[in-house]
């Protein structure tokens, strides 16, 4: 049953991240196209290269990366081939995040939430640099989750992880998330007065920070997500707030993304009552789930981070609240 319900997981996954693509909208012609000029010229596209009126004006180009690797497996596999390995990639991100609701709550109860979550986890279908972002989310956390039960030495995620994140940040703006998603671990490992896995997680955050200024734009480049907003002359659409846009736009997808946040709300309080907000007691899946929430309600492109995480977190809290 178990396997059965693991390929249950990754064909729907697939399927709701297999969607037709309007091109007149997508940003991936934009990627294609940078990866073939990086590979042709051997230079970071740096200027606001497709613009009419002001070509030359200097840009973080903070997602190169995926642009070089988007290119590569188009020319080799075509446009069906880069769509599989997206829906491919989607897919297991969502099985990692699967398994952590698992291991935490129960697998009947994990794939129910799976499935009220999937709908706005797939929300935007489209070929983006962040398919890197919410995959390395997903093994950050994984790892992480393994080290605090004990299922894995310290070693495996302080070698793995700085290595991702030197990858991570000439991938996707969504870098500064390993960051946090590390900070939310070493608060709570330093929480329990573990002195000596407050020192590791330290060291593994510390070793992640200077990754960061591994890209062909330096520190700039590693703070770009701080100061991104300073010029960005457009106000974008999936900047904006949930609120802001359901009140432009009619999609079923918000009042789901609303729907299953306060079912979390609810969940969430009742479990605070019965542990008698014991800060311990709170979990870094918590904790991140609640920043992600946020962050979705905030700018609707972090809808899909903040379901993942909800459907990693709500199935632990209520299979605690019936202990």
């Amino acid at each position: 049953m178990r396997i059965f319900l693991y390929t249950l997981v990754l064909i729907i996954s697939f399927s709701f991240f297999a969607q037709k693509i309007v091109f007149v909208n997508a940003d991936l012609g934009r990627h294609l196209k940078n990866g073939e000029i990086i590979l042709s010229t051997s230079k970071v596209v740096s200027t606001n290269y497709y613009s009419f009126t002001e070509p030359d004006f200097p840009v973080i180009n903070h997602h190169w990366g995926s642009g070089v690797l988007f290119y590569l497996i188009q020319k080799m596999t075509g446009f069906e081939g880069l769509s599989f390995i997206y829906c491919l990639l989607s897919a297991i991100t969502v099985f990692l995040f699967f398994k952590i609701a698992e291991s935490k709550s129960h697998m009947y109860m994990a794939f129910l939430f799976f499935m009220l979550c999937i709908p706005i986890i797939s929300n935007r279908t489209e070929i983006r640099p962040e398919v890197f972002s919410l995959l390395l989310m997903a093994i950050y956390t994984f790892l992480l989750e393994r080290f605090l039960s004990k299922k894995i030495s310290f070693k495996k995620p302080l070698i793995v992880l700085p290595l991702l994140q030197l990858l991570w940040v000439n991938l996707h703006i969504f870098f500064v998330m390993g960051l946090i998603i590390i900070g939310a671990y070493a608060i709570h490992i330093w929480s329990l007065h573990k002195k000596e896995g407050a020192k590791q997680m330290g060291l593994l955050l510390g070793l992640c920070v200077v990754a960061c200024f591994f890209n062909p734009f330096g520190i700039q480049g590693a703070l770009t997500p701080l100061t991104i907003f300073k010029n960005y002359g457009y106000m974008v659409a999936e900047n904006q707030s949930v609120f802001f846009i359901q009140n432009r736009f009619d999609s079923s997808v918000y009042l789901h993304y609303e729907f299953i946040t306060l079912v979390a709300v609810v969940v969430l309080l009742f479990y605070l009552k019965k542990i008698n907000l014991n800060i311990q007691r709170i979990t870094p899946v918590n904790t991140l789930s609640i920043f992600f929430v946020a962050l979705g309600y905030i700018a609707i492109r972090g809808i899909p981070l903040a379901a993942v995480f909800l459907m990693a977190f709500v199935p632990g809290i209520v299979m605690l609240l019936f202990e």
